[in-house]
């Protein structure tokens, strides 16, 4: 008798988990917060640069003005230094107030960047760490109901402890506090292990891959059963945890 490959649409059907609550993903988060403030910024520089203008104009026509109604040794003697001291004070207040503003953008524009980087990186944990609740749930069903495929069982082991350890890029540790961190290596003796704990069970079912498993008649798969639900808790746990990581970027 030949057996067939069942359908990984077929068996994504037959196993659900209704348990998982999928956060939502707070799509305002990448809204061009910036945008505006940036423009604001812009707004007070050309400002500036308006009013240093002005300031310039001004001391031109006070320059007229002294000229018209001094004579030529009071205009060199007072009037000419008095007029480029005011200058040189006008444009040097000018070229500082435009320094600040510049600055000031630069700054705000690197905090954003880094803000938008860190919900990007939170964004891709929660992903991660909801593939992994359902991938623990439709395991502990398996084991505890049978009735699917033991090469289903195996390869969801291998692929959890895969996916476990992309909760190690670094990038995440420059995002999330200390408490957060705790909490995924807390997880790491649960998590590594378990394709050899499967492959135990598989090798004394002694069945075929694409054989169903056969519905458990005793005990025997029950302390792993456990573990898996108290994985599915920590990892409902550290989702709740990202969430408040994530609110506390967006503010």
């Amino acid at each position: 008798m030949k057996l067939q490959k069942p359908s990984s649409t077929r068996l994504s059907k037959e196993i659900q988990c209704p348990n998982i609550k999928h956060g939502p993903v707070n799509r305002a988060c990448f809204a061009p917060h910036f945008k505006l403030g940036c423009m604001q910024k812009i707004a007070i520089a050309t400002g500036i640069g308006l009013g240093t203008l002005t300031a310039s104009l001004l001391s031109s026509a006070l320059g007229f003005a002294f000229g018209a109604s001094s004579s030529g040794s009071d205009l060199n003697q007072f009037v000419i230094p008095f007029l480029s001291m005011i200058g040189s004070w006008v444009s040097g207040i000018g070229a500082l107030a435009a320094a600040v503003v510049a600055l000031k953008i630069a700054e705000g524009q690197t905090k954003h960047e880094h803000q938008q980087d860190a919900i990007r990186c939170i964004h891709h944990s929660l992903a991660i760490i909801n593939d992994l609740r359902g991938r623990v749930c439709a395991m502990r069903l398996m084991l505890g109901e049978g009735k699917r495929p033991l090469l289903a069982l195996t390869r969801n082991a291998e692929t959890i402890e895969r996916r476990y350890e992309m909760l190690y890029d670094r990038e995440i540790y420059r995002h999330v506090p200390g408490k957060v961190i705790d909490a995924i290596t807390g997880m790491s003796g649960h998590f590594f292990g378990l394709s050899v704990l499967v492959e135990g069970i598989a090798s004394s079912i002694g069945i075929q891959p694409f054989e169903p498993l056969p519905t458990p008649h005793d005990d025997s798969r029950q302390p792993l059963i456990s573990t898996l639900m108290k994985l599915e808790s920590e990892l409902d746990d550290l989702f709740s945890q990202f969430v408040k990581v994530r609110e506390a970027h967006t503010g």
